[in-house]
């Protein structure tokens, strides 16, 4: 169970420096059980972005579903914090084409084949608090 003081606990367990720009990151299943949320008024924490390209927001920080991460119980299911300063995304190699002829030759079609190579990880890990489900 998700518990919204614990949540914004992790406002301030991280240096400060990267608490000022922190956002929230959460799995899907954690993402709809804090969106409904509510606090003694029966209002929403949770609020959904008006704008487009605008993130949605908790406690007024940045909020980011991620499908990628673990459900609850398996791995931390939400994350606080400065994720530029935190997390590394790393090009391998820059992206390759290749042509392919032959394969579709019969149907009079030709075929693209794209490879890129990414990478990341957590460079930074006092940039970042777990939250446990």
């Amino acid at each position: 169970m998700i518990v919204p003081d614990d949540l914004k606990k992790l406002q301030y367990v991280i240096l400060s420096r990267f608490a000022n720009v922190g956002s929230y990151v959460a799995s899907d299943l954690a993402t709809q059980s804090i969106a409904l949320l509510k606090d003694s008024t029966s209002n929403y924490l949770w609020q959904p972005s008006n704008q487009a390209g605008q993130p949605d927001r908790l406690f007024g920080r940045a909020f980011y579903r991620v499908s990628g991460l673990p459900a609850p119980g398996s791995a931390p299911s939400v994350l606080f914090g400065d994720i530029r300063s935190g997390y590394m995304i790393g090009d391998r190699q820059r992206i390759t084409v290749q042509r392919l002829d032959e394969r579709y030759a019969d149907q009079g079609l030709v075929g693209f084949l794209f490879k890129e190579r990414v990478g990341g990880d957590v460079i930074r890990p006092a940039a970042f608090a777990k939250y446990l489900v």
